[in-house]
């Protein structure tokens, strides 16, 4: 029947990314793989289908039975294992099967980046002080906490030092959310133009460590 086992084998190809940005909203990350077939085995003879995290996935087909998808979705986690599984007849005479990779896989979701920059207002009147708040969210634990706050001054120069001197951290530490929860750090400043580094210690793998560069001004 076979004159060898390329004859009678379909051949599976991963073609999932082997990471995502983590998302907050649906949270569906797309599962894709594709299949060569040879003439002995009918194109819809062939079922595949994903194991991830031990759920068993179910994957569609295109219209040329040659590539598969399917959704994902998972929260609050930094990754996802993945393996695919492809059965097939041959002639309708018997049955075959393959897994890929021979050993689940690990897809990756990173965190998105936090914060880059904020500009605090201090345009609304004469103060003595001025105040603002940093909003910060993670999505790749189930529970993050700032562990450490502290401010550094943009350069090494004695100018950058003077220009963050007026920056405290008003919040105190620890400061613990959950998955995807709003977590606020609290400025103020006693000068009206101010800028330097806000620098964050957390317990989340994916962003252990954060630098938000905040301007006071108005």
């Amino acid at each position: 029947m076979c004159a060898g086992l390329a004859a009678c084998n379909v051949q599976l190809h991963d073609e999932t990314p082997a990471r995502y940005e983590a998302n907050n909203g649906a949270a569906l990350y797309q599962l894709q793989a594709s299949i060569t077939r040879p003439l002995l085995v009918a194109p819809d003879s062939v079922f595949v289908s994903a194991l991830v995290d031990d759920h068993l996935v179910r994957l569609e087909p295109d219209a040329s039975l040659l590539k598969w998808h399917g959704l994902y979705s998972v929260r609050c986690h930094a990754g996802f294992s993945l393996q695919y599984r492809a059965i097939w007849s041959v002639q309708s005479l018997t049955t075959r099967s393959t897994e890929l990779p021979p050993r689940p896989r690990t897809v990756q979701l990173t965190e998105p980046p936090p914060a880059q920059s904020v500009r605090i207002d201090t345009s609304g009147g004469r103060t003595k002080t001025w105040s603002g708040v940093i909003h910060y969210q993670f999505i790749t634990a189930p529970r993050t906490t700032i562990t450490a706050l502290r401010i550094e001054p943009l350069g090494g120069a004695a100018a950058d030092a003077a220009t963050a001197a007026p920056i405290k951290v008003q919040s105190q530490t620890p400061l613990t959310a959950d998955c995807g929860a709003p977590l606020d750090v609290r400025l103020e400043s006693s000068a009206q133009r101010a800028a330097a580094y806000l620098v964050l210690e957390t317990t989340n793998p994916g962003v252990p460590r954060w630098r938000t560069r905040v301007e006071f001004g108005p």
